[in-house]
């Protein structure tokens, strides 16, 4: 609270400094003396009391009549005089040096004129005219140049206006070197330029950051409010929209101008609804909505002359609209709402901004527009507010996000991520019952051999470790082949590779290595060495999940798992590491990648037709790989002879392999069939 106390002091100190300058000269009936000009002072304004000559458009300065008015100001303030009509100002200077150049800056008058300085016409804006038809309206000031006589300089400065409810000059004048005025002009353009683009940046921001953040709706709404604040900058003070744009329309100009005294209080209300919603009233809300897009509509719609008679309830209404808002950001401050007070800060500035523009546009003031520096304040200050809200948001969201990392690191022990990806979903909460995915993978299965045996030799703890050493060094060969471990069966894993066969294959040459490294670790401690068996299968299967609506998990169903549990029991029966389907073995991209020889063919029960068998032996030590490669012509004729039944020639076969190779188990077990069926 304290900042935000500290903020609000800066801003009215800035407002006390700018309204606090030293006194200069003002005009007396009609005259007003510069001499001071050039001696410390380099620009002053020119204000005070001017001639005032009703219905008479005047070139140079009667000798006789008129009276006498404060300018700036509204002649109708002034006198008996209605708002509409024309009128002569005059105003006499003096006290500037011979020969020397100075330059007025004019502004713009209500709503058009004409400048003579001595007799000679220097400036115009719009048309002057003796009634509406023949006056043109136009807002735009000026900077005009000439040289001093030395005695006295005589300003006539013709006004008409048929189209507004006010009239008269409104601004100050200022006097001074060609190069103070100009600096003076160009800096008020430029503040100008400057607060515009802010406003218009502020808009594209907020616009933009509601479009992706739909559910923000307060961005949304300050986005609109940041703009009617830029429309109000280029329409007011140094008339921007007409000083980059000449020709741009008086009337159209106009009705912007008038825009936001009714969209400001919609689009403010709104904005502080979708901020503090619980102290917000919604009739309240709705009442005031229909209200000023009635006021909008009319302000819009009518003609300049007449809807500008609006603006003093459309200030009303206004101020109503600030004043149920400052009591709701009050009672939310009170309830400590997240932002509430910087807001409550803000509104203070823009609400003091606001007052003095409109005490000011109605000439019981004398000061300057402020309300853009009530703007700024008042945008710097929400920017604050929502950039520490979503800052917050933020923080929560990447909280949820570490939490959420965590249990789906969790969770992915149990459910691994490839899963998802077989059912095409990106996260488990997408995962629904009956929600089944056909693919064609390769599966492996492999069988941990004298896990028993270990387990017998070891005590609880230090076989659990055992099997957690073991996996930690096979399971990440089989992520590394874009493979995933869906199983865990007693002593068997089952994997499920979508890549290719040949990664699936490699990975089961890996895992046979790896069971090779393992027993050579654990030679030390007098263990039972581990042998596995592998076998492969590629097909079709279902994945998705199985269960209960309140209760599922991973299910494959398919016979491709049976099969590949079959390749893996013929291992033990053959004496074999590695053993796949032929089915797999003909879809290898690169089959001579692999040592391999054929097996034959087996039975799987729920299968008509049998399944060939490969074996490979690629995972074998150097002795053993050898052998086999040396006596595969001699197994696979014996092979081709069983498989006609000349089971005599097969067994001479056989056993001439077994002469070469006594631990060949496939050959073992085709040679006592080959005794059996002769």
């Amino acid at each position: 609270m304290k900042k935000q106390l500290l903020l609000l002091t800066m801003f009215f100190s800035c407002l006390f400094v700018l309204f606090s300058a030293e006194p200069h000269p003002i005009a007396k009936r009609g005259i007003i003396d510069l001499s001071v000009l050039g001696r410390g002072e380099d620009i002053l304004p020119v204000k005070g009391v001017w001639g005032f000559h009703w219905n008479e458009l005047l070139t140079e300065i009667p000798s006789t009549g008129g009276e006498w008015v404060k300018a700036p100001g509204n002649w109708a303030a002034a006198g008996d005089y209605p708002p509409q009509g024309y009128a002569s100002y005059t105003l006499v200077l003096e006290g500037l040096e011979k020969g020397e150049i100075y330059t007025l800056y004019v502004p713009e008058a209500v709503s058009a004129y004409r400048l003579y300085l001595n007799g000679d016409l220097l400036s115009a804006n719009g048309t002057v005219g003796r009634d509406r038809e023949s006056s043109v309206p136009q807002f735009l000031p000026r900077c005009i140049s000439f040289t001093a006589r030395g005695i006295r300089e005589e300003i006539v400065f013709q006004v008409s206006n048929f189209h507004y409810r006010k009239s008269g000059i409104w601004r100050n004048f200022y006097i001074g070197t060609p190069a103070e005025i100009l600096r003076f002009y160009t800096t008020k353009i430029v503040f100008s330029s400057l607060l515009a683009g802010m406003m218009f940046f502020v808009t594209v921001y907020f616009l933009v950051f509601s479009i992706f953040r739909r559910e923000e709706r307060a961005a949304y709404y300050l986005a609109l409010l940041s703009l009617v604040f830029f429309i109000r900058i280029i329409t007011t003070g140094e008339q921007l929209l007409t000083f980059y744009f000449p020709l741009f329309p008086w009337e159209l100009a106009r009705r912007l101008e008038f825009l936001p005294f009714s969209a400001s209080a919609g689009f403010s209300m709104w904005y502080f609804y979708h901020l503090f919603p619980v102290e917000f009233n919604k009739k309240v809300l709705h009442s005031y909505t229909a209200l000023t897009l009635v006021l909008g509509a009319v302000l819009i719609l009518m003609p300049v002359r007449l809807s500008n008679h609006l603006i003093v309830p459309a200030e009303a209404i206004l101020a109503a609209g600030l004043l149920y808002s400052f009591s709701v950001i009050v009672k939310a401050s009170m309830e400590k709402r997240n932002g509430a007070v910087i807001i409550l800060v803000s509104m203070i500035a823009l609400f003091v901004s606001v007052i003095n523009d409109i005490l000011y546009s109605n000439m019981l003031i004398h000061t300057i527009y402020v309300s853009p520096f009530g703007f700024i304040f008042f945008m710097v200050s929400q920017t604050i507010m929502l950039s520490r809200r979503y800052a917050y948001s933020f923080r929560t969201i990447e909280d949820l996000t570490v939490n959420l990392k965590d249990f789906n690191r969790s969770i992915s022990r149990f459910l691994p991520f490839k899963f998802m990806e077989y059912l095409n979903k990106d996260s488990v909460v997408e995962v629904e019952d009956d929600d089944p995915t056909l693919k064609k993978v390769t599966i492996l299965y492999a069988d941990i051999r004298s896990l028993t045996t270990l387990s017998e030799a070891l005590s609880p703890e230090e076989s659990l470790d055992a099997i957690k050493s073991f996996l930690s060094g096979v399971l990440p060969l089989i992520r590394e082949a874009d493979g995933f471990a869906d199983k865990y069966i007693g002593d068997g894993i089952m994997a499920l590779f979508p890549e290719s066969p040949d990664k699936a294959l490699k990975t089961a040459v890996k895992l046979q290595e790896a069971v090779k490294i393992f027993n050579r670790n654990r030679r030390k401690e007098g263990t039972p060495r581990l042998s596995m068996g592998v076998g492969l299968h590629s097909g079709g299967l279902m994945v998705g999940s199985i269960g209960s609506p309140d209760q599922a998990e991973t299910g494959i169903i398919s016979d491709s798992v049976k099969l590949a549990h079959t390749m893996e029991e013929m291992t033990s029966r053959y004496g074999a590491s590695i053993i796949v389907s032929s089915d797999l073995f003909v879809s290898l991209e690169k089959p001579e990648a692999f040592e391999s020889r054929n097996l034959g063919t087996t039975i799987v029960k729920g299968k008509r037709d049998p399944i060939g068998i490969i074996e490979i032996f690629d995972s074998l030590s150097d002795d053993e790989h050898k052998l086999k490669k040396d006596t595969k012509p001699l197994f696979e004729e014996g092979l081709m002879n069983y498989e006609i039944m000349r089971y005599e020639e097969a067994a001479v076969l056989f056993h001439r392999v077994l002469k070469a190779n006594p631990d060949d188990g496939a050959a073992a077990y085709y040679l006592n069939n080959c005794l059996e069926l002769n």
